[in-house]
């Protein structure tokens, strides 16, 4: 998305390695739950609001400082962490209205006045905003890639979110409180026994693209009512959150939004296709 519009060209280079460290670990030792049901440990420690991306912030922090990339406490990491965590709280879903109005803030909408989209004009207090909404909507785009990633993500997201990987996350977000590292492998783990060997390997030879269409595949080894759950899922997501985002997306990276939007509208037909060919027990 960087280079579709020749942003990342157009961003300072402290501002671009932010970007993309805050992409790297924006989810860095994720509990696999969502922040409702993180444990009383994890908010003492991150607070209640966005505790689980305070901790993403704090973890990709850390790695930084220990990669040696920069000399301890200097103000160039400083500055970098600065905007990472910045950058990986607007990842928060409860920000969602909030972060999507940054794509009109006053800054970005004085920036445009003067200068179009011409992003190498514009000043850092404009492209910060728009970094910001960017990963924001990074975060949540699987929805708008190409079929072969959005189902496969899809399918292990449902099974992240049913009751045995719920409690498994939690037990993994309670680990989280104590280390980040015991975390992470909780999480993996988690997700890994949740999703069922046959449903794993479907959905990483899609992610390889060895499947072009996974969705044929997913229907032999899934019960209907669970892919129609998956696609009842999706929908709704792209209707309630994911469509709002693109729309805003179009007003500040039209070629990047140009792409993703026939992605989001070719998969949610094939959602669609789903939901109503399943029986009414299914969906």
């Amino acid at each position: 998305m960087l280079h579709k519009d020749v942003l990342g060209a157009a961003l300072p280079p402290v501002v671009l390695f932010a970007v993309l460290l805050a992409a790297a670990g924006h989810d860095a030792a994720h509990c696999g739950v969502r922040n409702i049901n993180v444990p009383a440990e994890l908010e003492a420690v991150f607070g209640k609001q966005g505790s689980q991306e305070h901790m993403h912030a704090e973890v990709t922090c850390s790695l930084l400082h220990k990669s040696g990339l920069f000399k301890q406490r200097s103000a160039e990491f400083a500055e970098v962490c600065s905007i990472v965590k910045q950058l990986i709280h607007t990842t928060d879903m409860a920000l969602h209205n909030e972060v999507n109005g940054y794509a009109e803030c006053d800054e970005i909408r004085q920036a445009k006045e003067a200068h179009g989209l011409q992003y190498g004009k514009w000043p850092r207090e404009a492209l910060l905003p728009l970094c910001c909404f960017l990963l924001h909507w990074a975060d949540i785009s699987n929805v708008a890639r190409p079929i072969d990633v959005s189902a496969a993500f899809a399918v292990l997201l449902g099974h992240k979110q049913s009751p045995a990987g719920a409690e498994k996350g939690k037990a993994a977000a309670a680990a989280t409180a104590a280390t980040a590292k015991a975390a992470a492998a909780a999480a993996g783990a988690a997700a890994q026994a949740a999703a069922g060997a046959a449903v794993a390997a479907a959905v990483m030879a899609a992610a390889r693209g060895k499947v072009k269409d996974p969705l044929p595949t997913l229907k032999q080894l899934l019960q209907e009512k669970e892919l129609a759950a998956a696609a009842v899922n999706q929908r709704a997501f792209m209707l309630n959150f994911a469509a709002s985002t693109l729309q805003q997306l179009h007003k500040v990276l039209p070629k990047a939004a140009a792409e993703a939007q026939q992605h989001f509208d070719s998969n949610l037909a094939r959602w669609e296709v789903i939901i109503n060919s399943s029986s009414p027990e299914a969906s």
